[in-house]
C-alpha cells in the first residue's frame, strides 16, 4: 500500500529518476546485494565519482574502512529500520574530508534495498554542533 498521494490519471507524473535527480542532497539507491543501483548528481559530486563509476561499487568500495554508513546500512536492509546519524566522518583520500548526516530508509516494494540521503556538513556546521552539545 502506497502513502503517497497519486495524481488523476490525467495528469503525468515525472518519472522517479527526474525525481531523485532534482533533490538538492546527495542521494544513493542500494540494491539487496549492497550495490549502488542509482546515484543522482548531488551523489557524483559528493563521492567525486560520475554515476556510472559509483553504479560499479558497493557502498563498502566508497566509504571509509568500518565506517558507520555500513552499519546504518545494515540495519536499514536487515531490519527494514529508517535509520538517521549525524555527522558522520565520511572522508576519504579521494574526497578529502568530508561529514555528513546520513537518513537511511527501506524500499518496501524491493526487500533488503535501501534509499540513503546525504547531507554534507560544513566546517562551521560541525563546529556549531560541537558548541551546542557542550552548552557553549
Amino acid at each position: 500500500m502506497s502513502t503517497f498521494a497519486t495524481r488523476p490519471p490525467s495528469r503525468p507524473t515525472p518519472p522517479t529518476l527526474a525525481i531523485l535527480t532534482a533533490l538538492p542532497r546527495a542521494v544513493l539507491v542500494i540494491d539487496e546485494s549492497g550495490r549502488i543501483a542509482m546515484a543522482n548528481a548531488m551523489a557524483e559530486e559528493f563521492f567525486q565519482m560520475g554515476a556510472s563509476v559509483l553504479a560499479r561499487q558497493t557502498l563498502r568500495d566508497i566509504v571509509p574502512f568500518a565506517s558507520p554508513m555500513l552499519t546504518l546500512l545494515e540495519k536499514v536492509q536487515r531490519q527494514g529500520w529508517t535509520v538517521h546519524e549525524y555527522d558522520l566522518d565520511l572522508s576519504t583520500p579521494r574526497t578529502g574530508e568530508r561529514h555528513a548526516d546520513v537518513l537511511g530508509a527501506p524500499i518496501q516494494e524491493v526487500p533488503g534495498a535501501a534509499v540513503l540521503l546525504l547531507e554534507p556538513l560544513s566546517m562551521a556546521e560541525r563546529m556549531g554542533g560541537s558548541l551546542w552539545h557542550r552548552g557553549a
